[in-house]
């Protein structure tokens, strides 16, 4: 018995573009096998049809209707009942009645959260739609007409976190394109936290969030760019306080998620981040900049407006070469630490005089990769946490590292031998020196004797989730974790495991 692997498809004999190809995506109708529709990133996107099972293609639509941002989005599904009804997807939802050669727009940019990635139709009855999109799920029973959004499905991508101390403590955090929130941890009610407890305080991508010391009611909220706002949670109030460069000739790189930091010597003195580090002692009306580039300063890795594939996409996320990480140090104000996304790991000693970039002794660590989260320890003024990793090099291997001579010397204290998943998160406990916290792709893991071995922690936690960030409310002796899926989940009271770590 013989079978038919396949045959790759030319431009000369299918129809299809000729030169480069990019994303592409792909459907056949269950009432019709034999068409099969493509819709094709090149250079001039466009959406093809073939009518004998993908032997020959015919431009049917190379009109904008067919979607935007064809790297990013660029799916299509057919009705299973109806061979020329198709759908879109992208920043919004398309549908065309012909086969393709019009479309309109079944879903815009109110009602139902934008930027679709999955979809549904029910093989039965083709009115039952499901959407998976950035702000969740929605479901539709009558073709589109009327759509629910599922509110009880527990999920959130969080890409930092942080707590206020009120009584009850407040969690911060920003969520992938769905805004920068705060709401109680747990509050005196008998009836559970509702949605109504919780304040959005900025809207766009949201990342870090970072409450003043002095006075909960404000603080610092970022979105995209970086751009970062003060907030008043009373009034509602938002004060854009984004940095510049005295010369306004000079571009400031600011990562998709740019780094903050709140002095911790200091109520009033925050630290922002773009190639340079940013510092303000009047809670972000002035900034000086305390750093040369503390980046590679890659030229080859700043070309987004020359480079990005077929389609360019000029948003801000292709910044590179920016940092990504600050980390002042809380028992000298004069040691600041920066992790950048191009492998840098600089340290000053003299509040930002001088710098030296320790990233050489980070054994194994392969050049270039991001340093994501650099936590300073409580105990030591040289005693520093480092994780990095490199998946975006297809490089899934776990790196984390210690270090309590200024980075003079690092030890390596995860590795794929001892953790599941490349590194995202760590965490020194603020009153056992021996309690660690580890976050990974796939989990959170705990060390009770200073990072020499990991347990992975499954207790009331999910075995398998991306675990972004952690903090510690210090007066409850909780620790409260960000999820990249599964938004936040607070692990209260860990004194127990201080006990177990001290003895």
């Amino acid at each position: 018995m013989e079978a038919t692997i396949g045959k790759k498809l030319t431009a000369e004999e299918n129809g299809l573009p000729k030169g480069n190809l990019g994303r592409m995506g792909l459907a056949i109708s269950k009432a019709n096998s034999s068409k099969v529709y493509a819709l094709i990133e090149s250079s001039k996107n466009a959406l093809y049809v073939s009518e004998d099972g993908g032997g020959k293609f015919a431009l049917v639509n190379d009109k904008g209707e067919i979607g935007d941002r064809p790297f990013y989005y660029f799916e299509i599904y057919a009705d299973p009942k109806n061979e020329n009804r198709i759908y879109t997807l992208y920043s919004r939802v398309g549908i065309s009645e012909d086969g393709g050669r019009s479309f309109s727009q079944l879903l815009q940019y109110d009602g139902v959260h934008p930027d679709h990635h999955a979809w549904y139709i029910n093989p039965i009855d083709p009115n039952l739609l499901i959407d998976g999109n950035d702000g969740g799920l929605n479901i539709s029973r009558d073709m589109g007409k009327t759509w629910y959004f599922a509110e009880g499905i527990p999920v959130g991508q969080f890409y930092h976190i942080n707590v206020d101390n009120e009584i009850p403590y407040n969690v911060y955090g920003g969520m992938q394109d769905n805004g920068s929130w705060t709401g109680p941890a747990y509050h005196w009610r008998v009836d559970g936290i509702r949605n109504t407890y919780w304040q959005e305080v900025s809207f766009g991508d949201g990342f870090d969030v970072v409450s003043h010391p002095a006075d909960s009611r404000y603080g610092y909220t970022m979105s995209q760019g970086g751009n970062v706002s003060r907030f008043d949670k009373l009034t509602g109030h938002n004060r854009t306080i984004r940095p510049t460069h005295p010369d306004k000739e000079v571009f400031l790189r600011f990562n998709w998620n740019a780094a903050i930091a709140q002095d911790p010597h200091d109520d009033n003195t925050v630290y922002y981040a773009s190639q340079f580090l940013h510092k303000s002692t009047d809670s972000g009306e002035t900034w000086e900049i305390i750093s040369p580039d503390l980046t590679t300063n890659d030229s080859t890795k700043q070309r987004q407006q020359f480079t990005g594939g077929l389609t360019y996409d000029i948003t801000g996320a292709e910044n590179h070469t920016t940092i990504i990480a600050i980390a002042p140090s809380p028992v000298d104000k004069n040691v600041i630490w920066v992790g950048t996304d191009d492998g840098n790991l600089q340290v000053t000693q003299d509040g930002g005089k001088t710098w030296t970039n320790t990233a050489a002794k980070l054994t194994g660590l392969p050049k270039a990769s991001w340093i994501p989260q650099v936590q300073a320890s409580k105990y030591n003024a040289g005693e520093v946490w480092v994780v990095a990793n490199n998946y975006r090099n297809n490089d899934f291997s776990a790196y984390a590292y210690h270090s309590s001579d200024y980075g003079k010397t690092f030890t390596r204290i995860a590795d794929d031998n001892k953790v599941w998943g490349y590194t995202l998160s760590i965490k020194q406990d603020t009153e056992e020196p021996n309690l660690v916290f580890l976050g990974t792709e796939f989990g959170l893991y705990v060390s009770f004797d200073k990072a020499k071995t990991w347990n992975k922690w499954e207790h009331g936690y999910p075995k398998a989730v991306s675990t972004y960030d952690m903090t510690i409310q210090e007066r409850d002796a909780d620790l409260v974790i960000g999820t990249f899926g599964r938004a936040i989940y607070v692990l209260d009271d860990i004194r127990p495991l201080r006990a177990f770590a001290k003895k």
